[in-house]
């Protein structure tokens, strides 16, 4: 995906969707007709991104996904991005520091629509919208998953929607919760198979 290390956030949050798109064509190409999408991380916080944006998704799993943007217009590289942006720099890629040791080469604009205050990637804005069943996995030993619980309550209330911890840091995460994540699957086709009976 484009926020993945080797393509360094090539396009904005709402262009990389364009990705999961044709994936999904790929699938549907071959027959299948039921989909559910997921992601850890940051890849988990965009599939949230989708998800509140696609209504035919059968289900919904992430795994630790990443924070929501915290970054305020007052910020020092938000003023330097917008700055960027208005003098016509936004698709060339420069340095964005990150946590003092590595930095990103990002286009401003993708910067901004990541970690910017106009990204679309507000979970309390996007759970809420969420029309297929959702499975959150947090971690145990992950530090950015200790409001999980509290952000994962803006999703809708369905039978089938199941917030989970595992005793894992971020990385480990997806792994440890495979095992629940495939009964999760299961009690979903069960679902969806009951559903095509009574119709």
């Amino acid at each position: 995906m484009c926020w993945a290390d080797i393509r360094q956030y090539d396009h904005t949050a709402d262009e990389c969707m364009a990705d999961v798109d044709k994936a999904i064509d790929r699938l549907k190409a071959k027959g299948y007709d039921q989909i559910v999408v997921g992601g850890h991380s940051m890849g988990g916080i965009n599939t949230l991104l989708y998800a509140a944006n696609h209504k035919s998704l059968a289900g919904v799993i992430v795994f630790a996904p990443s924070s929501r943007p915290s970054r305020t217009n007052s910020d020092s590289l938000v003023l330097y991005a917008r700055g960027l942006v208005a003098k016509g720099f936004g698709d060339q890629r420069v340095d964005f520091p990150t946590n003092g040791i590595n930095s990103l080469y990002v286009p401003p604009r993708a910067w901004l629509s990541f970690f910017g205050p106009e990204s679309p990637l507000y979970d309390n804005e996007l759970l809420p919208k969420l029309s297929a069943p959702l499975l959150w996995v947090a971690g145990t030993d992950d530090p950015g998953q200790r409001d999980a619980a509290d952000r994962y309550k803006a999703a809708p209330a369905t039978p089938l929607n199941r917030f989970l911890v595992v005793k894992a840091d971020h990385f480990a995460t997806p792994d440890v919760a495979t095992p629940d994540m495939i009964d999760w699957l299961n009690a979903l086709q069960a679902s969806l198979d009951k559903g095509k009976q009574t119709n």
